[in-house]
């Protein structure tokens, strides 16, 4: 699960998840009045250093809201369900209104807020620092630390996919300690 920028979407048991990227938010746009009030688009990555968050356009106002790193679509309908009801019942307009949009959107308790990425995880020297564990493991010791490694990701990672970024990180270790091998012999010389 090495993230490409952007975001990544993961279907489970027919329910659908959204991954934003690091340095990106997931976000949606909400149509806040005009001819179809409370309709939200599907989601979409906003880099973390956008701000534009409101837009006028020929239908009326629209406000990209950002939600979080992680979200269901259970959650998703949650905060479509609350924003409709909210802009049905309301009179407020302006930044009084996204404000209380905002608000509704901090509001929904989101499973995980703050997803891990394997790297984030698993370090570059997995046991206790040990440089050498990446270099002279088993394949069988990197599954078992795969494994392990997995159920630490928020959400949870297929020990697959740690396992493969283990594979990556011996072989950048392997390429560090030849080419630290051959300094140390043209040392001697």
């Amino acid at each position: 699960m090495i993230f490409e920028p952007g975001l990544q979407t993961f279907t489970e048991y027919e329910e659908v998840f959204y991954i934003a990227s690091e340095g990106s938010t997931i976000g949606v746009s909400l149509q806040l009045n005009g001819s179809h009030p409370g309709k939200i688009s599907d989601p979409f990555a906003i880099k973390d250093d956008d701000f534009t968050l409101t837009c006028f356009e020929d239908d009326g106002e629209k406000m990209n809201l950002k939600i979080g790193r992680y979200l269901q679509t259970v959650e998703l309908e949650i905060i479509k369900k609350k924003t409709r009801d909210f802009l049905g019942d309301t009179k407020l307009t302006g930044s009084d209104l996204r404000e209380e949009i905002r608000n509704i959107v901090k509001r929904v308790d989101l499973e995980f807020d703050n997803p891990s990425e394997p790297s984030q995880v698993i370090p570059d020297e997995p046991i206790d620092g040990d440089p050498e564990f990446l270099i002279y493991a088993t394949d069988d010791d990197l599954a078992k630390f795969a494994y392990t490694a997995s159920e630490l990701c928020i959400p949870y990672m297929h020990p697959w996919d740690a396992y493969e970024h283990l594979l990556l990180l011996r072989k950048r270790a392997l390429k560090k300690a030849r080419g630290r091998t051959v300094i140390e012999l043209n040392s001697y010389f």
